[in-house]
């Protein structure tokens, strides 16, 4: 599979990680933690730092509320400098709630993900950049990783090997995981189904259910709530090669991960908000929600990165892991960044 050629120094290599790093995962996202700021900290700042966080919002995953969310942070902060939003929705809505409030030239936005809208404001220079997973190579990773794990119990795969990538929701950004997976579905000559759970958690256990009756040989899924699915998890890795991509459930008995590393990967965001707004000023956050580890990763990160705080070394929460590279794209490189998009997508649709 071809990758983009263009990488800049912050993408990571991919990396695999047999055994478990050391140091015990934290216990709690509400301050428990000394390595999570609180969910409903606010005026976030440090004597270092020439930015304040004033908060955090969250929107369950609900495109109208993430907009709401948007529309009340530009009501409520009138000095507000810098919108950033950490899944692939969050940056169009904010992007929208700016347009109509008319402030377009005064507040920036900076992102996750690659969504069509996100792109084109970079473009007409209304965002100044995302971090892109290349979510292609989720996809593509992910199926490659099922196949080493069939082959590593003495098997060989064929036309009846059959893999399933479960994604935790419905949106654009999983599309192009599964262009990936279609192409190396191909490549592997082995027979894989996309599943996409509309409705969270329930959804999502149903059609692992369902997988594990018709007797998939391996599965790879970004869990809802990695936490609380847990024991699920692990029954499912009692019956078949059970992976997680995107979002990972180091707590579980999963075999591998495949996925960014969500705190460099928000740090680097942080990056492009210094870019944007070099003299600093008032930022507020916005993610779906801060039970998934990939979002409290990539949360802390920003937050750190602005905060002019020392590197931590979150990884120790991910045990045997796959690190893919994500790029950093702003208005120099988002043309050809779209074109790769694009392609993707169609060598997707038509396998």
């Amino acid at each position: 599979m071809k990758n983009i050629t263009y990488q800049i120094a912050l993408s990571l290599f991919i990396a695999i990680f047999i055994s478990a790093c050391s140091g015990p995962a934290p216990e709690s996202v509400n301050g428990a933690s000394k390595d999570y700021d609180p969910v409903d900290a606010v005026n976030l700042t440090s004597e270092q730092s020439k930015f304040t966080i004033l908060e955090t919002r969250t929107d369950n995953f609900d495109k109208a509320k993430a907009k709401s969310n948007a529309e009340d942070a530009i009501t409520k902060f009138k000095d507000l400098k810098c919108m950033v939003g950490l899944f692939a929705y969050n940056p169009p809505a904010c992007i929208d709630a700016i347009k109509e409030a008319d402030k377009l030239n005064q507040i920036k936005v900076c992102g996750f993900d690659e969504q069509d809208a996100l792109l084109d404001a970079i473009q007409q220079g209304h965002a100044h950049g995302t971090v892109s997973q290349q979510p292609w190579e989720y996809g593509y990773q992910s199926i490659k990783k099922l196949k080493e794990l069939y082959e590593a119990n003495g098997k060989k795969v064929s036309s009846s090997t059959s893999f399933a990538y479960v994604t935790n929701g419905v949106d654009p950004f999983w599309d192009l995981c599964a262009a990936g997976v279609r192409i190396a579905e191909k490549e592997f000559g082995v027979s894989c189904e996309v599943l996409m759970p509309p409705k969270g958690v329930v959804d999502q256990k149903r059609m692992m259910e369902t997988l594990l009756a018709n007797g998939v040989d391996g599965i790879a899924v970004s869990p809802v709530d990695a936490e609380n699915q847990t024991p699920f998890l692990n029954e499912v890795a009692e019956n078949t090669i059970l992976i997680t991509n995107d979002s990972d459930a180091p707590k579980s008995k999963r075999l591998a991960f495949i996925g960014t590393n969500n705190y460099k990967a928000g740090r680097a965001l942080g990056k492009l908000v210094k870019e944007a707004l070099p003299e600093g000023g008032d930022v507020v956050l916005f993610v779906g929600r801060l039970e998934q580890l990939n979002a409290r990763q990539r949360r802390q990160g920003v937050i750190d990165e602005l905060l002019e705080r020392p590197v931590k070394n979150l990884g120790s929460e991910t045990k045997g892991y796959a690190e893919t590279s994500f790029l950093l794209v702003t208005k120099q490189n988002v043309d050809e960044f779209w074109d790769k998009k694009k392609e993707m997508a169609e060598l997707g649709k038509s396998q």
